[in-house]
């Protein structure tokens, strides 16, 4: 509406006044739909009356309700959702007309209403404020309409529900994780890591603790200078241990700070104290859930 209103249009405009004061226009509209409804009620009782006595009351409630649930609500409610902003755009000047009508008794109702329900609206949002929840419907409502492509609407979603998501959400599972030992000699490293994928990997003791995280390149630029007397520590950094209920959009800033690239998910067992590993979670794994899958020469891409 705002894009159209920019050009001139003039029925944009006018719907947009009416969003600007929404409260008092939605006001509006439930007065004049009570009105017509008692009077229709009204007419449709004499008319009965009339041909078939007082005790027709009953018929008369039968057929109003039928006719003001059809004809008053299904009906119009059908149409509107069909194609909302055509209708409203279409509909706005004779809205418009009713509303300037009626408006002496729309303040009065409104101010009534706003004295009762003050108590409950403390801590009512600034119009100004937008939840999460309008977001994501504003968005998917601007990709239906063609004005988005699907991949920027699921990243707009993406960003949205980022802050719900938890590194249990996008963690590696353990078990799937490749790790070198720290008594390895260069050798058996070099061995285990020239077919890996991983520019990181978990180094393991001897009772399978986690005790640092192999660089792979800085390895590799040690190896081909030393081979066997390569200096296996020097590229080795200490292991950085996080929960798995721990929030992304808290544990990205605190990594990106750090310059820590791969992060060890960790418990501890309520029957023992001991430390259990649950899985590895990376920076790439966390930006996947913002800005989707990141591939690299490395990754087959599936058509």
């Amino acid at each position: 509406m705002t894009a159209l209103s920019d050009k001139g249009d003039k029925q944009a405009a006018r719907v947009l006044r009416l969003l600007k004061s929404f409260d008092k226009s939605l006001t509006g509209i439930l007065v004049w739909i009570n009105i017509l409804n008692m009077a229709f009620t009204t007419i449709i009782s004499v008319v009965v009356a009339k041909y078939h006595g007082a005790s027709a009351t009953f018929i008369a409630m039968i057929i109003s309700t039928i006719l003001i649930s059809v004809m008053g609500e299904i009906i119009p409610k059908m149409i509107v959702t069909n194609n909302p902003d055509s209708f409203i755009r279409h509909t706005s000047l004779f809205l418009s007309t009713m509303l300037k009508i009626i408006h002496p008794l729309t303040i009065l109702f409104s101010s009534v209403s706003l004295y009762f329900a003050r108590p409950f609206l403390k801590n009512k949002r600034s119009d100004s404020e937008l939840e999460e929840d309008d977001i994501e419907d504003i968005t998917k409502e601007v990709a239906r309409s063609g004005e988005i492509e699907k991949d920027t609407e699921q990243l707009v979603l993406d960003a949205i529900d980022f802050d719900e998501k938890t590194v249990f959400k996008c963690m590696q599972n353990w078990k799937d994780v490749e790790t070198v030992n720290e008594d390895d000699t260069p050798e058996a490293i070099f061995n285990a890591i020239k077919s890996s994928p991983f520019s990181r990997l978990p180094v393991l003791d001897k009772n399978g603790d986690v005790t640092g995280v192999l660089n792979v390149t800085l390895f590799l630029r040690r190896y081909y200078i030393s081979g066997e007397n390569a200096n296996v520590q020097n590229a080795i950094t200490r292991p950085f241990f996080v929960k798995s209920d721990e929030k992304l959009d808290d544990l990205m800033p605190l990594m990106n700070e750090n310059k820590i690239h791969l992060a060890v998910v960790h418990d501890f067992s309520e029957i023992d104290g001991k430390r259990c590993y649950l899985g590895i979670i990376t920076l790439e794994d966390i930006l996947e859930e913002l800005v989707g899958e990141i591939y690299d020469e490395r990754d087959v891409i599936k058509v």
